[in-house]
């Protein structure tokens, strides 16, 4: 790596670094990729000094966008969007922003319009990194497509394949975006975000044990639950649940939101074009 001392480095980069996720994020960040062999091997990052070649694009460096994983499967999907005629913008992403913009080329609208279509509808699509969240955290894969198609948009999103079938059950199995091991009969059980529900700025809690199961019952309502089966709040709809922070019982245990198909303002389940 001794080449890599030769690389002028912005002086952003003379910051300290927290983590060896944010060490990644810096160097795919900073360093000419006309420098850079990095690969994915056994599920572990793997960079090494090589000789020049062409340049692709940043991944983005805020915290909160994810590990070398994340940032890998950016890095090695840039050039075939590129090719098929999108114009990619890495985003900081944090909060509801997408991890990239895909917007088709004028080129591509004219010589390759059916794939335009097909991949972006034409707009300016979301592109999503699901690398951890695709293996392991289901109900942020769901979110991440289901913000896409509350704002109007295409989802692209990108997994390893050995992630692929785990993606495409969350998103396209029956019924979708929803978990396939519903706890009681009639159940439709949501998969839930890692992130914390908050109403009015303040965190949600209840009591009980750790794992929060929400549930829609045949009757409409939705319930929260732990993974006792205990009932901690119930809800006449989806949306009572982001809205009425009286029905929480308080405690010890944070309260994490439900990934519903129900709250995305375009429909009540999105299209297949969507997912």
């Amino acid at each position: 790596m001794a080449a890599l001392d030769e690389m002028p480095v912005p002086d952003s980069v003379g910051v300290l670094l927290d983590t060896t996720d944010d060490l990644w994020r810096r160097l795919l960040q900073y360093v000419s990729d006309d420098r850079l062999d990095v690969r994915e091997q056994d599920g572990e990052a793997v960079l090494r000094a090589v000789s020049p070649r062409l340049t692709i694009a940043t991944v983005g460096e805020n915290q909160s966008a994810g590990g070398a994983g994340y940032a890998l499967l950016l890095w090695d999907a840039h050039p075939g969007l590129t090719y098929a005629g999108l114009d990619i913008t890495i985003a900081d992403a944090s909060g509801d922003d997408a991890d990239a913009l895909a917007r088709p080329t004028p080129e591509a609208e004219q010589h390759a319009p059916a794939l335009v279509e097909r991949l972006t509808g034409g707009e300016e699509a979301r592109v999503e990194s699901e690398s951890s969240t695709g293996r392991t955290k289901a109900g942020m894969t769901a979110r991440h497509v289901l913000q896409a198609a509350a704002e109007g948009r295409r989802a692209i999103v990108l997994t390893r394949p050995d992630d692929a079938p785990n993606v495409a059950d969350t998103l396209l199995a029956e019924p979708p975006f929803c978990r396939s091991d519903s706890v009681e009969d009639g159940e439709t059980r949501y998969y839930t975000s890692p992130r914390d529900l908050r109403i009015g700025g303040e965190a949600l809690t209840r009591p009980g044990s750790r794992s929060n199961v929400w549930v829609r019952e045949a009757s409409g309502e939705v319930v929260l639950r732990d993974d006792v089966g205990t009932e901690h709040a119930r809800f006449p709809d989806v949306a009572a649940a982001f809205s009425d922070a009286d029905a929480y019982p308080g405690g010890e245990r944070t309260v994490k939101r439900p990934s519903s198909p129900r709250r995305c303002s375009t429909a009540s389940t999105p299209s297949p074009t969507q997912r």
